[in-house]
């Protein structure tokens, strides 16, 4: 009888794990797999505000369509009489081909044209932009690169960072890019 109960308490303790550790994958994560070649995540840019929210942007492509996730952290504060709580909004787009194309050609753009650069300051941004090169990614940062964009040559990052934002719709929840 001992040996029966000690078969059926590691029973339920391995059910019982299973039941933590196996987590449902969600559409987004599925769709924004970093295993696929040709498909899944293409690209991240998060966008770090010193003085405002902060954004990410993830844009992914499945056989069908191509999709943007985005996200807006807006962080809480007490000033004055003002209380504002911590607040997470999350957006999921499916594109149309013409837009897919459109990102396509802005992110390659993007990783082709936009060179390292040094400038760096304590207010403002912090681009960071990851691209997909085969199954790996790197990753480029850029301080504010609204600002003197066309002698720094990040025009390319500013005009993808402000695409997303326009095309992910999260001005309507108060987001702008600084």
């Amino acid at each position: 009888m001992g040996l029966l109960h000690a078969n059926v308490n590691k029973f339920i303790y391995f059910i019982m794990l299973l039941l933590f550790v196996a987590q449902p994958v969600s559409a987004g994560e599925d769709k924004c797999s970093k295993h696929k070649l040709h498909a899944g995540l293409m690209f991240e840019l998060s966008i770090n505000n010193s003085l405002r929210d902060d954004l990410l942007f993830r844009f992914c492509i499945e056989e069908d369509a191509g999709y943007l996730f985005a996200e807006l952290q807006q962080h809480g504060f007490i000033w004055r009489e003002q209380i504002r709580p911590d607040y997470v909004f999350k957006s999921e787009v499916k594109l149309s081909p013409k837009k897919t194309e459109k990102l396509k050609d802005m992110y390659l753009a993007a990783m082709i044209h936009s060179k390292s650069d040094q400038v760096r300051g304590l207010d403002g941004s912090t681009w960071c932009f990851r691209p997909k090169s085969g199954m790996s990614y790197t990753e480029f940062c850029y301080w504010s690169p609204t600002l003197d964009d066309s002698e720094r040559e990040v025009k390319h990052i500013n005009d993808l960072g402000i695409y997303l934002l326009i095309l992910s719709g999260l001005e309507k929840e108060g987001a702008s890019i600084q």
